[in-house]
């Protein structure tokens, strides 16, 4: 037979037995929320201020790769023979320059296999690098137009570029 553990506590003063009462309910739950709340605030503070530090970090950026790209001024007239082009944007950032726009073909013929070429130019006017790439589709039907994009090397010291247009075996586009 088992006796019931019996716990009184004495006080010094009047010596009279004080009962250990069990921790109510609400006591259990003060303990153990009250430092995952310290946690869940830290780590809320914590993730905002991340929040806010990338997003300043791609807000610089992008006002960089603005800039940068403004900076690339188009270079003399190309003659595209029956082509005509609209560039759209030139972008430079990441060591890279990405010029893209469209290329029309107002005249009757269709021309097959074009590639677009873009020239980066120093300030004496000498290419410093060149790039080509396929307009997309291949080519541009007599009436129509096609997307293009070239991606070039990025040179320091290119202050334009030159775009051109020709057969992907280098025949003029007549």
């Amino acid at each position: 037979m088992s006796v019931p553990l019996r716990v009184e506590c004495y006080r010094f003063e009047d010596a009279e037995p004080c009962k250990i009462s069990k921790p109510t309910t609400k006591t259990i739950r003060r303990r153990v929320i009250r430092p995952f709340s310290r946690l869940v605030t830290i780590g809320t503070i914590s993730i905002v201020f991340s929040v806010l530090g990338l997003a300043a970090v791609g807000a610089m950026t992008l006002m960089r790769g603005f800039a940068a790209g403004a900076d690339l001024k188009p270079i003399g007239q190309s003659s595209f023979g029956p082509l005509s082009s609209v560039v759209g944007s030139v972008h430079r950032s990441e060591g890279f320059v990405t010029v893209t726009g469209s290329v029309s073909n107002p005249g009757g013929l269709a021309a097959s296999d074009v590639q677009a070429i873009v020239e980066l130019v120093n300030g004496q006017n000498q290419t410093v690098q060149i790039e080509r790439a396929m307009v997309a589709f291949g080519g541009v039907s007599a009436g129509q137009s096609s997307p293009f994009s070239v991606t070039v090397t990025d040179e320091p010291t290119a202050v334009g570029y030159r775009l051109n247009f020709r057969h992907a075996d280098g025949r003029s586009i007549e």
